[in-house]
């Protein structure tokens, strides 16, 4: 079983930020963050009309679902109670060169360029490498604004 870690950032200027493992009662922030992530980060990639289909309470059962299931693992980042963002991982999905996948990584608009990103992607990267997964893919949009992180 992998352990839990959570990350304590400080910085005198900034309230305390923690990293940790995802929740259930997460999912309906989890939800808002990544609907928000992707309105913000691919207009003009993905179509409008696609984008503005997208449903909260839709993408909220989505993630009710994957956060009771243990074939992946999903780690949020919190300040003052409200979720930045958050990254997922697990068992590759698609082919048998890479072991591990980074399925999501999404930051709210307002707390992206922080470092925040990183360290979750780091907490992921911990995860794959206790479940024995020493490397790892990621799909991303070729016109994705952040695609260089």
């Amino acid at each position: 079983m992998a352990s839990s870690k959570i990350f304590f950032i400080f910085n005198s200027e900034l309230p305390i930020m923690i990293i940790r493992k995802a929740k259930l009662l997460d999912a309906p922030a989890i939800a808002k963050a990544h609907i928000d992530a992707w309105r913000n980060n691919y207009k003009g990639i993905v179509a409008d009309d696609f984008l503005s289909n997208m449903d909260y309470r839709k993408r909220t059962e989505r993630w009710n679902k994957i956060l009771s299931q243990n074939a992946s693992s999903t780690f949020v980042a919190i300040e003052n109670d409200e979720i930045l963002g958050f990254a997922s991982a697990g068992k590759n999905r698609d082919d048998n060169i890479y072991k591990g996948e980074l399925y999501s990584m999404y930051m709210t608009m307002r707390h992206q360029k922080r470092g925040i990103g990183l360290k979750l992607i780091q907490t992921a990267v911990d995860y794959l490498l206790e479940n024995k997964m020493n490397s790892m893919s990621v799909w991303v949009l070729k016109d994705n604004p952040a695609n260089n992180f």
